[in-house]
């Protein structure tokens, strides 16, 4: 696993270098962690060697939350729901929740020094992958340490498989929510069975509307070719 991080490590900041604009990095909080949460699996992780490269030019941003829904794979292999409830109260996820504040950002590297003594402390803190229930959904974190900041929503909720992501593997109808795939709320999509489709991924040709499917982009439909209102073929 150490093989794997370091040659993630690597084509993130051979991007970083190759075009010298800022990076944004998407991975589990493990693997963009300043330093690993499982030394027996994973001895140094991405985050680690990018700090490493970059110095403090590599900002690790973690994300944790009291409770709420989210997806993942059970047992079974098939990708659920999952629901859990408020966090025990040894954990950074219940201490983190006392705040007056229900969702807010802290940056770590800014905090009173009694604060960051309280959170350069390893404590139980929520670690889900790609699967639940499985190893290692909980860690023993020491959040100052591990990250630079922390996003903090007090609940979380899970996206709601669309139309648009059954075609690709997903495999339950829209429940509410927001569309998985567009990023639009339910106040945009509409279900239809027939097509198996949502209408925001549907446009009138010269309508002169914003096109949903490249999230709400005036004009973006003009720049695609064969196109009359959506990237897709129209029904």
């Amino acid at each position: 696993m150490r093989y794997r991080d370091a040659v993630m490590a690597d084509n993130v900041a051979w991007w970083q270098q190759r075009t010298g604009d800022k990076t944004v990095l998407s991975a589990h909080d493990a693997h963009v962690a300043l330093r690993t949460y499982d030394p027996k699996h994973y001895p140094k992780v991405q985050g680690s060697f990018l700090r490493d490269k970059l110095g403090t030019r590599y900002v690790s941003i973690s994300m944790t939350f009291d409770r709420g829904s989210f997806n993942a794979t059970g047992a079974d292999g098939r990708v659920r729901a999952h629901t859990v409830g408020p966090a025990k109260p040894s954990s950074n996820e219940y201490a983190l929740d006392r705040v007056r504040h229900r969702d807010y950002v802290l940056d770590l590297r800014t905090v009173p020094p009694a604060a960051r003594a309280w959170l350069a402390t390893a404590r139980s803190t929520r670690s889900i992958g790609t699967e639940y229930p499985g190893p290692g959904v909980e860690s023993q974190i020491a959040l100052a340490r591990s990250h630079d900041i922390v996003v903090r929503p007090r609940q979380v909720m899970r996206f709601a498989p669309c139309a648009c992501a059954m075609e690709r593997g997903a495999a339950a109808e829209p429940a509410g929510g927001v569309c998985a795939w567009t990023g639009v709320g339910p106040h945009v999509w509409r279900w239809r069975r027939e097509r198996r489709r949502c209408w925001s991924c549907w446009c009138s040709p010269g309508s002169g509307a914003s096109c949903w499917w490249a999230w709400g982009w005036p004009g973006w439909p003009s720049r695609l070719p064969g196109c009359g209102g959506c990237s897709r073929a129209r029904v």
